[in-house]
């Protein structure tokens, strides 16, 4: 499975993804023009993994900024890793955010509240 590695620009997240280890990150600010074209193939990536996942899945979310059309692919994303976990494996969500921004954290919680996934919350 290739990985996919992109580097961040003004609207777009630093993203990582490596299958062969089990770790897959999102950094940054999201607003992209075009959110399908941008979340698309990573959730279609997500999806493949899925098949053939590593026993342990780390995915570290730390994203200062995103609009509304971000937040929607990152709960898909989420809920891919939510399937993962179903299928008895470890998925490990980190949630990153800035000290003085209660409203991200809030987010992640409400995220947490619709999965089975538990976040690990880092002040930064």
């Amino acid at each position: 499975m290739n990985k996919i590695e992109l580097s961040p620009t003004d609207e777009l997240p630093y993203v990582k993804f490596d299958a062969d280890l089990g770790y897959l990150e999102i950094s940054g600010r999201s607003f992209p023009q075009d959110v399908n074209k941008f979340y698309g193939p990573l959730l279609n990536w997500i999806k493949e993994y899925g098949k053939h996942p590593l026993n342990d899945t780390l995915f570290k979310c730390n994203i200062e900024y995103f609009n509304t059309s971000s937040q929607k692919f990152l709960a898909e994303i989420l809920k891919e890793l939510n399937r993962i976990h179903k299928m008895s494996l470890s998925v490990k969500v980190e949630w990153m955010y800035c000290s003085d921004d209660e409203d991200l954290m809030t987010i992640g919680k409400e995220f947490e509240k619709f999965l089975d996934l538990k976040f690990d919350y880092k002040s930064i």
